[in-house]
C-alpha cells in the first residue's frame, strides 16, 4: 500500500513539474525579442539581409538550407559581411514576436528571403523558393543563393 501512494505521488509530482516547465517555455517564448532586434539598421542603412526562417521542428533538408545559404553568404561576400553591409540570420517563426514574417514575406514552408533596405527601410525582397530543388547540389544551391544577393542588390531582381 505504501508503494501504491509513493508511486502515485511520483506522477502527481511529475505532472506538476511537466505543467510548470510547459508554462516556462510558454511565457519564455513570447517575451524572447525578434532575431530583427540585432539587425543595427541606423548603424548600415542601406544593407542587404538574408534571413533563413524555421520552426521548432527541424529536418535534416531544413539543416542544410540553413547550411548552404550561410556558406553561400559568408563566402560570396567575405567583405560584406564583415563591413556589416550584408547579413545571414536566421529566424524561428515559432518564437515569440517573429511570427509577423508569416505574412510578411508569404511563407508556406521553411524558406530563404532576401531584403534590400535603403534608409533603413525595406525597400526590395525575394523569397528564394528553388532552395528546396537545389538542395541536393550543392554548387548550384550556392550559385543560386549568391546570384540572387547579387540581383537585389545591384536592383536588378
Amino acid at each position: 500500500m505504501n508503494a501504491k501512494k509513493i508511486v502515485g505521488g511520483l506522477l502527481l509530482l511529475f505532472v506538476a513539474v511537466s505543467i510548470v516547465f510547459v508554462l516556462y517555455k510558454e511565457i519564455g517564448a513570447k517575451n524572447t525579442p525578434s532575431k530583427e532586434a540585432k539587425i543595427n539598421k541606423d548603424e548600415h542603412p542601406s544593407m542587404v539581409v538574408v534571413y533563413y526562417f524555421h520552426g521548432n521542428m527541424r529536418c535534416a533538408s531544413c539543416r542544410t538550407i540553413e547550411r548552404l545559404t550561410k556558406k553561400a553568404v559568408e563566402e560570396g561576400f567575405t567583405d560584406e559581411v564583415e563591413s556589416g553591409t550584408v547579413k545571414f540570420v536566421e529566424v524561428n517563426i515559432e518564437e515569440g514576436g517573429n511570427s509577423h514574417y508569416v505574412k510578411q514575406y508569404e511563407l508556406s514552408t521553411r524558406s530563404v528571403v532576401v531584403s534590400k533596405l535603403e534608409n533603413g527601410k525595406e525597400v526590395k525582397w525575394k523569397r528564394l523558393d528553388k532552395v528546396w530543388q537545389l538542395l541536393r547540389n550543392q554548387k548550384s544551391f550556392i550559385d543560386y543563393v549568391q546570384g540572387e544577393i547579387k540581383k537585389i542588390k545591384s536592383g536588378d531582381s
